[in-house]
């Protein structure tokens, strides 16, 4: 609702080129889908205009706002029958999820013998606003991803990431998402907001604050190993700050990545 992004690349021979990444700020008006809509696909339009060859795969990263989220303790099951458990469980526990909603869902492992799952939702609503958009731009999803398990992927590409658990933090225009991820695999995900139109260092405060909401929260319901790193995405030029608050009241690594 605030901003829209893209990343335009060529995958071949096992290697990823950067071909153009831009990111276009949105007007914050309220209720108007149908402008927003037309003029990110315009935007889209004008920036892939010369730049692709042939056909191209789009895939779509869904923010926190477009999902219903819901995290499920289930009974004992086999893998084939956790589909139909899940949908039940979710539209017993959300009035949000319907029979036409688009769902999936990410199980984890207990010691307890219960199945627990991650279970997202969108609605047909949504999908079709998604799907108008992209063919308005000239495009057309191949597939919808969920942005912290999208950003999860990537961290599990670096081998020098892999090791204890660690708190995932990638900052946007007006939020923030906070994953766990352990051994590979995302076990909790919140996205935060952040103050707008303030300085700098309030928005640090209020990040830092929620990190350390978010490990406590984390520990609580998943039950997993404490999280030992904090890792942010983005440079060292803009997250100086917020490194330097991590380690001081913390007590924790903070590392940077760069997702170029």
């Amino acid at each position: 609702h605030s901003e829209v992004r893209y990343v335009l690349a060529d995958a071949r021979g096992g290697t990823l080129r950067i071909v153009a990444a831009a990111a276009k700020e949105l007007p914050s008006t309220e209720d108007q889908d149908e402008p927003r809509r037309t003029e990110i696909a315009a935007w889209l339009k004008q920036q892939l205009a010369g730049r692709r060859k042939g056909r191209t795969e789009t895939l779509v990263g869904l923010d926190r706002a477009s999902l219903e989220l819901l995290h499920l303790t289930l009974p004992p099951a086999r893998d084939d029958e956790l589909p139909e458990l899940v949908r039940n469980q979710a539209m017993r526990e959300s009035a949000l999820v319907s029979d036409d909603s688009l769902l999936d869902f990410v199980p984890l492992d207990t010691e307890s013998g219960e199945r627990v799952a991650t279970a997202m939702a969108l609605s047909h609503a949504e999908y079709d606003k998604i799907v108008a958009t992209c063919q308005e731009a000239g495009i057309t999803p191949k597939r919808l991803l969920v942005r912290p398990y999208a950003t999860a992927s990537l961290l599990a590409r670096r081998p020098s990431l892999d090791g204890p658990p660690c708190l995932l933090v990638n900052r946007f225009a007006v939020d923030a998402d906070l994953t766990v991820v352990a051994d590979g695999r995302v076990t909790f995900w919140r996205t935060v907001r952040l103050p707008s139109g303030g300085e700098e260092d309030a928005v640090t405060d209020a990040l830092t604050a929620e990190i350390s909401r978010t490990l406590m929260i984390a520990q609580n319901q998943v039950g997993t190993a404490p999280v030992q790193r904090i890792v942010l995405l983005g440079s060292n030029v803009e997250h100086q700050g917020l490194v330097n608050r991590i380690v001081e009241q913390l007590s924790l690594e903070a590392v940077v990545v760069d997702p170029f």
